[in-house]
């Protein structure tokens, strides 16, 4: 017994001596991790959706799951968050599609704005002080944007060359609409860009896919519409030279900024080459060499339906690709505009727009920018050179050429993208999953007020006056559906992920009747739209996206958890409350 007893005795005191020597292996081992978080976690994976646990070393995950695994990755040198009952972890979040950059860059470069509530006489105003402005600091152009058509119209008001010549005389004009497919230009502008000859005469008399607009006696007025107003901007070499590339780093530090506030680590910019430069290119690479990039950023190349000579293009794209794409700079994109607004009537629809008063242009079916041939040319050249399409749709109409086309010309593999998607016929849900299209939808306007209702109902052709950005009709296709909030277009509406998942899940803004509520998302469906959706759309989904161990720890914490229930199986941050969930803290890479 005695020496039983004894042997005991030594296991014990051997188990003893392994465990801490176990212990102290593990606090000092590689395994370590440099962070560890304890809380409701959501992952945006479909294997293990939530968990309880997560450890980060070297910026990736390399643990997600209970609190009982994570222990082995806490040593002596990793910082502990518990954040068990006070909010909630989530993968960072996607910006599908905005002009983030561009609202930042125009305040940099001192572009004068003016209110969407403004008539002839302010405009008029607007254009005179600032061109005053000009002068006195020795601008060689003037760059302004605001205005709303709706406001002109609905005033029976027009703006006249003669009249903006006299205001801004002798330097070139530019001034864009709140939508930036409009613009006011002055004769300066019109004979600089190469519309108008030196003695005043027409040089271009029509754009594809734009209007050059006429007065009465048929001779050009100075408002530009679609493709001819990018036409004039990109050949107006003296608003370019307004640009400059420390202009373009504090845009894109501000835009960082902005979009971590709100637990954004991914983001797809609309309109990089808005001004005929590099300079965003440039800005996003220095960033990047100096380890001050903290985002994954999409730079789509624009070009518009005037060009002659389609693989030129390619080229240049293919030029800009190579020389700045990256491991957090995604070059490999084509951006197209189909179509353009149903603001402007310039959404291209299936059906005929009613005949109402003062509603221009006196396009029945919109105004579509590409011909079926030569969108199909555009798809057909930059799929077969590795480039994305990434294409404005409005109209219904703009919905189904994009998808003809990338049916019969493109390659599902590069995932082609359909950007804000405001009308989709029902017989187009299912090709664009079959042809793995993704779909970049404007979810803030799936919710709209009741005086633009009654606009739609009014204004719109059948098929787009009752139903807008639809949701569920694509989740229930399985197609990857991510969220773009086009900001600044709808500044004034909340971009912050839990506001726009608020709108997603009620069909509602504000207090107002819920729009579409058979479109309307569980809270599951809009953090993937948020997440992981929006990684597949940007191809970072092998690395990024959801909190899985080997991706990189991209992630937020909420102040509140939105999937906790009470007893009794309901959520405890109700539906309308979602809109108040604040995010605390955005990781990128772990820090």
């Amino acid at each position: 017994m005695k020496l039983i007893n004894c042997i005991s005795a030594l296991a014990v005191s051997l188990c003893l001596i392994c465990g801490c020597s176990q212990a102290n292996s593990e606090q000092t081992s590689d395994n370590s991790a440099e962070l560890v978080i304890y809380g409701s976690i959501y992952t945006a994976d479909d294997n293990n959706p939530y968990v309880e646990a997560i450890a980060v070393k070297n910026g990736r995950f390399v643990y997600s799951g209970d609190k009982t695994g994570v222990r082995k990755f806490i040593g002596v040198n990793t910082k502990v968050n518990d954040y068990t009952g006070k909010g909630m972890v989530m993968p960072g979040c996607t910006e599908a599609h905005s002009h983030f950059l561009l609202d930042k860059l125009l305040v940099e470069m001192g572009a004068f704005r003016i209110s969407e509530e403004a008539g002839k006489t302010e405009i008029l105003a607007a254009v005179k002080n600032a061109y005053s402005k000009a002068k006195a600091s020795g601008k060689k152009a003037v760059f302004g944007f605001g205005w709303n058509i709706a406001v002109l119209l609905a005033n029976d008001e027009s703006v006249s060359l003669s009249e903006i010549d006299d205001a801004c005389p002798d330097i070139p004009l530019y001034f864009s609409d709140e939508e930036f497919h409009k613009a006011f230009v002055n004769t300066v502008t019109l004979k600089k860009s190469g519309i108008l000859n030196d003695d005043g005469t027409e040089k271009i008399s029509e754009i594809e896919g734009g209007e050059i607009k006429r007065d009465a006696g048929g001779k050009i007025n100075g408002l530009l519409t679609e493709q001819a107003a990018n036409y004039v901007r990109i050949n107006l070499k003296d608003v370019n030279d307004l640009i400059t590339k420390d202009m373009a780093k504090k845009a894109l530090i501000e835009t960082q900024k902005m979009l971590h506030s709100e637990g954004y680590v991914y983001y797809m910019d609309g309109w990089p080459n808005y001004f005929n430069t590099e300079t965003f290119y440039e800005a996003a690479r220095e960033l990047e060499n100096s380890s001050s990039l903290y985002l994954c950023i999409g730079l789509p190349y624009e070009f518009d339906s005037y060009v002659t000579d389609i693989s030129a293009e390619i080229e240049k794209a293919s030029g800009l690709s190579a020389k700045y794409n990256s491991q957090r700079i995604n070059t490999k994109y084509i951006k197209i505009f189909m179509d353009g607004t149903f603001a402007g009537r310039t959404a291209f629809t299936l059906n005929e727009y009613p005949d109402v008063p003062g509603n221009p242009p006196p396009y029945k079916y919109g105004l579509p920018n590409w011909t079926a041939e030569k969108f199909s040319e555009v798809t057909q050249k930059a799929n077969n050179s590795g480039f994305t399409m990434h294409v404005h749709t409005m109209g219904d109409a703009a919905v189904r050429r994009c998808v003809d086309a990338f049916a019969q010309s493109g390659r599902s593999e590069l995932r082609n993208t359909l950007v804000h998607v405001q009308n989709v016929d029902e017989s187009d849900f299912q090709r664009i999953k079959d042809n793995n299209v993704c779909c970049a939808v404007g979810i803030l306007w799936h919710a709209t007020s009741e005086p633009i209702r009654d606009v739609m109902k009014a204004a719109f052709p059948e098929g787009c006056k009752d139903k807008s950005y639809p949701i569920k009709s694509h989740l229930d296709c399985k197609t990857n559906v991510a969220s773009s909030s086009d900001y600044p277009a709808l500044s004034g509406a909340p971009w912050h992920p839990f506001k726009i998942m608020k709108i997603a899940v009620t069909g509602q803004a504000a207090d107002e009747a819920p729009w579409n509520p058979e479109e309307c998302c569980t809270r599951e469906d809009m953090l993937k739209i948020l997440t992981i959706n929006g990684a597949y759309q940007m191809h970072l989904e092998k690395e990024r996206g959801s909190i899985v161990p080997g991706k990189y720890a991209d992630f937020i914490y909420a102040d509140q958890d939105v999937f906790a229930k009470d007893g009794n199986g309901n959520y405890l941050v109700t539906d309308s409350q979602l809109m108040d969930v604040k995010v605390i803290k955005t990781y990128f890479e772990g820090k």
